[in-house]
């Protein structure tokens, strides 16, 4: 399995050797192993468990049963299964699975998008793992930078999760699944199936509260927390309708100042209110801020779909380029003038002449607000700043 690129997962192995007829205890020879591997990637490496629960969230957004969604719900239906990935980064993913650019998945395509997040999020946390002990020597981390690690891919629980390992390997030394050896005064070391099945199992407890959450992790429920408190200023745990005006204003500009979300997003406003009271609690602030990050999400893939109109590239050049795109992105989903410049300048050096063309064009894409030129385009505009550089034969 893990040459044929899955990152195997033991209760789908074994419940696809159930499922082919056999017992786990069996010997199969090449027939039955091929049965097995068939079923195993019939289910993209996903557990029964975890496949029906994809299957219901598709339900639920398959709204005219018609066995496919529009890649537009995609986002909203991962985050209620407790994935949240940025708009950028999800529109890969899909163009992955959606290879004939019908911007609709089944479900099929769906769990395979999973997977493929899945293990794309484990080879990343591996690679974080190698790098760590290369740079230090070591084949093994020390528990205590292994956690601090962990700690910086997201994962807050791990003290508990080694705690509760050791615990169990010391009740059932026979059973050991998991290794935790010892240097010197008995200092735990950790090994990189050991460091990757923690990330796994704390991975999977975070994304069902994420669900439970609306989708958002815990990390920015607190944050959140603070700025509804910012907000609530009378400190009666409610935010006012005018100072729900500001946090838009403040928070999601664009949309605020955009005459024809305007109706959107007072019909928004209008549904978390559950009270109707016109004050929201935080609960109806999570709600609201689930509304506006969805349509703020459509907004985007609705950008890019006519930039790529425009543009008239094909699925792989939106492909090549998104990859260009994400590699000059520090996570703010936006690509800089000087990202641009070094991007070509791999490619050409650059001098003082084509720095300037490269700068003008770069502008004319991005356009100037109130402040003057920000000089950062985001995907749909960084297709368009492409295309104007070939219609030109830049540099």
């Amino acid at each position: 399995l893990k040459s044929l690129g899955y990152f195997p997962d033991a209760i789908a192995i074994e419940e696809a050797i159930l499922k082919a007829g056999f017992e786990t205890t069996d010997s199969l020879d090449l027939s039955q192993l091929w049965l097995v591997l068939t079923i195993y990637r019939t289910h993209e490496g996903l557990g029964l468990a975890e496949m029906s629960e994809i299957a219901a969230a598709f339900e639920r957004h398959d709204v005219d049963t018609v066995g496919e969604i529009i890649t537009l719900e995609v986002g909203k239906l991962l985050r209620s299964l407790g994935y949240s990935l940025p708009v950028e980064v999800l529109q890969q993913f899909i163009a992955r699975v959606d290879v004939n650019g019908s911007t609709k998945l089944d479900v099929g395509e769906l769990r395979k998008l999973v997977r493929m997040y899945r293990e794309d999020e484990v080879n990343m946390v591996r690679e974080s793992f190698l790098n760590q002990c290369a740079s230090r020597g070591l084949t093994k981390l020390p528990r205590t930078l292994a956690i601090a690690l962990l700690g910086q891919l997201g994962v807050f629980g791990a003290p508990r999760a080694f705690a509760a390992m050791q615990a169990s390997e010391q009740q059932a030394p026979s059973k050991q699944t998991l290794q935790l050896s010892s240097r010197g005064a008995g200092e735990d070391l950790v090994d990189l199936k050991t460091f990757t099945t923690i990330f796994i199992q704390e991975q999977r407890k975070e994304r069902k509260k994420m669900g439970d959450q609306l989708g958002f992790s815990a990390q920015e429920v607190h944050e959140m927390k603070k700025v509804f408190a910012f907000y609530d200023r009378g400190g009666a745990g409610e935010m006012k309708a005018k100072e729900q005006i500001r946090f838009i204003t403040d928070y999601f500009p664009e949309m605020a100042h955009d005459k024809d979300m305007r109706p959107q997003l007072l019909d928004i406003v209008q549904d978390v209110d559950r009270s109707r009271s016109g004050k929201l609690d935080f609960k109806d602030f999570l709600r609201l801020m689930q509304q506006l990050r969805e349509l703020q999400d459509k907004a985007k893939v609705s950008k890019e779909m006519d930039a790529v109109k425009d543009t008239n590239f094909s699925v792989q050049e939106v492909s090549d380029f998104r990859q260009l795109f994400l590699e000059g992105d520090s996570g703010t989903g936006d690509f800089s003038l000087e990202e641009a410049k070094k991007m070509i300048n791999k490619i050409t050096p650059l001098g003082d002449k084509y720095c300037k063309e490269l700068t003008k064009i770069f502008r004319e894409v991005c356009g100037e607000d109130a402040e003057g030129y920000r000089d950062l385009v985001d995907f749909p505009d960084f297709l368009l700043l492409m295309k104007r550089l070939l219609e030109v034969n830049f540099a």
